[in-house]
């Protein structure tokens, strides 16, 4: 069965009209409604008339809505078909839009109808349209999707129906996924050095290994390595266990260290406003084990789920003193409130 939580509709859903998504600008031609009128206008023309339209249409997503796949990454609706119509081949083509066959297989997680159970599904066609009525909803939690009037949710009034985007009301309890299980092939240790050393976040490493890199480095010569600050300040950092996470993780890759050693090996991050002489924020301890992993998103899910990015609003005692406890495993200051 599904692990369901139901999230309610606070703020009024609003409608508008989709700005060309994409912004590409096309001469004008003929529609189909004009070819049509112009085709019957003429008898001779008319042998057998008939209606259709796509299984599907109607049920958009804006481009900027993310959906995750089956290894945990979150993309957009906007991504996936840009891949797809990029690297894949076409299937149907007319005036309207173009329908993409994936060259390579991405899948998603889905929830099959029929058994009620999440599971995961490749995507076999991606398209885009242009124009037409969205609806925006927004629920109390922060989340927020833009889809077209007609696409259905799932929604738990006197019981579990499906409504149509259009009739959603205020207080309604829109039902979402608690939990979903995926089979990651990122290395998130290596990810999140990665991520990291974008930004301006120094490290400091075990003291032991600290020596061991230093005269690595020093043996292969500090100006024949391209640092992110001056080489003289690089010098005295690395000799106070002070690192650039970036300068660390080029260095890695350049003395073929992995990023598991290196990963390992490091004690405390801290973020540093600036290069030369910036102020430091508080240091944390990094997660080293699969249930520090999981804590630490905890810690994300919490903050994300309460919509302020900022701080996390306490409902509950027991709730508050994990989160205490989990700050503490990596050494995060807490402040408290009674607000």
């Amino acid at each position: 069965m599904i692990k369901a939580t139901t999230a309610v509709i606070k703020q009024p859903l609003k409608t508008s009209f989709c700005k060309t998504i994409y912004l590409i600008k096309m001469a004008e031609k003929e529609t189909s409604l004009l070819k049509i009128e112009r085709l019957t206008s003429n008898q001779a023309n008319i042998r057998n008339v008939a209606t259709s339209a796509h299984i599907h249409h109607g049920k958009c997503i804006s481009g900027d809505s993310r959906v995750m796949l089956a290894n945990g990454s979150i993309r957009t609706a906007r991504e996936i078909f840009e891949e797809v119509m990029n690297t894949g081949s076409i299937h149907t083509e007319n005036e309207d839009y173009t329908v993409f066959n994936p060259k390579n297989e991405i899948k998603i997680i889905s929830l099959n109808k029929e058994t009620a159970k999440v599971e995961i599904k490749p995507i076999q066609h991606a398209w885009r349209l242009k124009g037409g009525e969205t609806i925006k909803i927004k629920l109390r939690n922060g989340f927020e999707i833009t889809t077209t009037s007609e696409h259905r949710y799932l929604v738990y009034r006197n019981g579990f129906e499906y409504v149509e985007a259009k009739d959603i009301k205020l207080d309604d309890r829109v039902v979402s996924v608690r939990k979903l299980k995926t089979s990651s092939e990122i290395n998130i240790k290596e990810e999140i050095i990665k991520k990291l050393s974008q930004k301006n976040f120094y490290v400091n490493l075990d003291k032991q290994y600290s020596k061991l890199l230093n005269k690595k480095i020093l043996d292969y010569g500090i100006k024949k390595i391209n640092t992110s600050i001056k080489h003289k300040s690089f010098y005295h950092g690395i000799w106070q266990n002070r690192y650039n996470l970036k300068d660390i993780y080029e260095i890695a890759k350049l003395f073929n260290i992995s990023i598991e050693l290196l990963y390992g090996n490091i004690e405390t991050i801290y973020y540093r406003s600036g290069k030369q002489r910036g102020q430091n924020a508080s240091t944390m301890n990094l997660p080293k084990y699969q249930e520090q992993f999981e804590n630490m998103f905890y810690i994300a899910g919490l903050f994300i789920g309460d919509g302020s990015m900022r701080k996390f609003i306490v409902g509950k005692e027991q709730l508050g003193n994990k989160l205490i406890n989990i700050c503490k495993e990596f050494a995060l200051k807490q402040e408290e409130s009674l607000e």
